[in-house]
């Protein structure tokens, strides 16, 4: 009895250990945009097209900022819209980071091909 008991442990250890190790890692895009942005504007479909066709791989935070012009939603989330703006010393949009140091520059930088990269970069790290 005692083997049997050591043996499922050891089987159950390894099913748990396998199960974390199989899990899915994504990508944080993060992207600083204004409403009154002419160039945020203008980038904002194809980063949006981008992020929808990878669903799987990358989830996306966007942040109102309160420059260049009138951002009504800025006014909703002002406290946390700061801190980030600040920790990025973000000084103008539209701007993108990648998973909290890559800076992507505009959200055009993230491309499907960066993301094609980082997702195989982190398999290599996972396997």
């Amino acid at each position: 009895m005692k083997k049997f008991y050591s043996i499922a442990v050891v089987s159950m250890s390894l099913i748990a250990g396998s199960a974390f190790a199989q899990s899915q890692r994504f990508i944080l895009a993060e992207e600083f945009t204004q409403a009154s942005c002419g160039p945020c504007a203008a980038q904002n479909p194809a980063f949006n097209a981008v992020l929808e066709a990878n669903t799987t791989k990358i989830i996306g935070l966007k942040y109102q900022v309160w420059w260049p012009g009138y951002d009504p939603m800025y006014n909703h989330n002002k406290s946390e819209v700061n801190t980030r703006v600040a920790y990025y010393a973000v000084n103008g949009v539209p701007n993108a980071r990648l998973d909290g140091t890559n800076n992507a520059g505009a959200p055009s930088g993230i491309t499907q091909s960066v993301i094609d990269n980082l997702t195989l970069t982190f398999r290599h790290l996972i396997l």
